[in-house]
């Protein structure tokens, strides 16, 4: 009995810990979030796709591809910068599709597919899970990659913390798929004073983006103890009463 309540309370003091360590952690850190200027064409077919067929699939693969292009661009950017990255696609499709990119642009990239049944791409490594920390690659244990490309559902349980940018673009999943992507590199064994993640958004995936910040500040309020309830209610309506205004947006453009 006293052996299991002793570690019971160390793991909750390692709990705390690793959450304040957390807490420093974004607190130093930043968020770019970057608009993608797609091309006429592009931009043209999301529009005929969302408001004239009502197609939120379809604009939403357009508002991926012209995402997707800058992403791979960042990411090639902040490599040959010394950085390494964490790139996130939001289907295996855009892992692969990734991948095979920036192989063919820098053939010589230490580029490494986490998920199952990755294989596939000439030139890549490909795993389930990963432990990709200082200590780590210091021992000679884990590869110092260049670029990891993980999936913004199947993130859990794998960790990212040496690399300190994440590059990504947003998704019709939920707020908590979104704090699990920032937890593969937030986390207690993160040396980094600074972690950054650039969000890339066109089209119908801004409007997501959107929902996802006003979640967020409700998530905040919910838990604080200190918000008026007129004000929590006025959150609320403001958080459903968008989704309104954009069916009437739609409806307009149509």
């Amino acid at each position: 009995m006293s052996s299991y309540k002793h570690g019971h309370d160390e793991r909750d003091v390692r709990a705390r810990e690793a959450r304040a360590h957390r807490r420093l952690a974004v607190a130093a850190g930043s968020l770019r979030e970057d608009r993608v200027d797609d091309e006429e064409e592009q931009h043209e077919e999301h529009d005929r796709l969302l408001y004239q067929r009502g197609d939120l699939f379809g604009a939403m693969r357009v508002a991926y591809e012209a995402c997707m292009e800058k992403m791979v661009h960042k990411t090639l950017d902040l490599v040959s910068e010394g950085h390494s990255v964490f790139l996130v696609g939001q289907t295996k499709a855009q892992q692969l599709a990734m991948a095979k990119e920036i192989l063919a642009c820098s053939p010589d990239t230490q580029l490494v597919l986490v998920g199952k049944k990755m294989d596939g791409v000439p030139g890549a490594h490909a795993c389930e899970s990963i432990n990709f920390n200082s200590r780590r690659v210091n021992n000679g244990k884990e590869p110092r990659w260049d670029v990891v490309v993980g999936n913004s559902k199947h993130n859990t349980g794998y960790n990212v913390t040496y690399a300190c940018h994440t590059v990504k673009t947003t998704g019709n999943s939920n707020w908590a798929d979104d704090k699990q992507i920032r937890g593969r590199t937030v986390r207690i064994d993160q040396e980094s004073d600074t972690v950054t993640y650039h969000t890339y958004l066109a089209g119908v995936l801004e409007l997501i983006h959107n929902k996802y910040e006003k979640c967020k500040e409700l998530e905040k309020c919910l838990r604080s103890t200190t918000i008026h309830e007129q004000d929590l209610k006025q959150m609320v309506a403001n958080l459903f009463s968008s989704n309104g205004n954009n069916k009437k947006k739609r409806k307009a453009k149509a």
